[in-house]
């Protein structure tokens, strides 16, 4: 009796049936240990660092364009010429173009 029903088979079928149920369960292992190594936690003090490391990158980023020669500005804002309007405003009219005329 399997759930209530009588079953009958022979035993190729049974063993057919059991391989295929081992398999299943190896499917199911594979799929819960992908999940688990995708549902990494982040702790608060993870999102802080990658944060304050980001601000320190854009501040740097703004102390090279200010400081720097147009050709380094235009050079440091390549990265965003997909999306001009991340360019800072004071640079994307005239650097982030590709212009290399000076000011």
């Amino acid at each position: 009796m399997i759930n209530g029903k009588s079953v009958t088979k022979t035993l190729d079928e049974w063993l057919e049936a059991a391989s295929k149920v081992e398999e299943a369960d190896g499917y199911l292992l594979q799929a819960q240990n992908h999940l688990t190594q995708t549902r990494t936690k982040v702790t608060k003090e993870q999102i802080e660092a990658e944060q304050r490391q980001s601000d320190e990158d854009d501040v740097a980023l703004v102390k090279a364009i200010q400081t720097g020669t147009q050709e380094e500005a235009v050079r440091l804002c390549a990265p965003f010429a997909p999306d001009r309007n991340q360019c800072p405003q004071e640079h994307r009219n005239h650097h982030c173009q590709g212009s290399s005329t000076s000011d």
